[in-house]
């Protein structure tokens, strides 16, 4: 695995069947050439994996080989793409960072517990806050807080 680095512009590199990893990567050599450093990433998702019957690490061995073959020496990632608790462990070994799909969890209600947590810990945002470039200020109440949190619309009647 290459060292994580400071990356500033990143290309997303799916490539579904492993057949495109060098050509992506002279896109990278190509906008370097042009003064852009941008760094590959290569991504694929548990889903894709089961689509076309691949390995997590099967993305690894493409993102090295063409690093190998045009002799890349800037950094390079492999991104375990939509991944969760319950397929995390084969991404593990061969993905620099990971993308974590949040839908299992969309729609679920918290516990009490949470709710609570959440509202202490957003206590500074009661009030009018000041934000920058914007004229007037934003007020939010406890009971606004929690209707954010429960991804509840604000009736129009309580409007400012």
């Amino acid at each position: 695995m290459n060292m994580m680095s400071t990356a500033i512009y990143t290309l997303g590199c799916g490539d579904r069947f492993e057949h495109q990893g060098e050509a992506q990567l002279s896109a990278c050599i190509k906008a370097g050439m042009a003064g852009i450093d941008v760094f590959p990433v290569w991504n694929k998702s548990y889903r894709e994996h089961m689509t076309v019957h691949t390995e997590p690490s099967s993305v690894r061995v493409e993102a090295d080989a063409a690093v190998k073959a045009l002799e890349w020496n800037q950094p390079y990632f492999v991104d375990a793409d939509h991944i969760n608790l319950s397929n995390v462990d084969g991404f593990i070994d061969s993905s620099d960072f990971f993308t974590i799909d949040v839908a299992d969890y969309i729609g679920n209600a918290a516990d009490g517990a949470s709710i609570d947590n959440f509202i202490a810990t957003m206590h500074e945002f009661v009030g009018k806050i000041q934000l920058p470039g914007v004229e007037e200020p934003l007020s939010v109440n406890s009971k606004e807080l929690r209707s954010i949190f429960f991804k509840h619309e604000i009736p129009k009647s309580q409007e400012r």
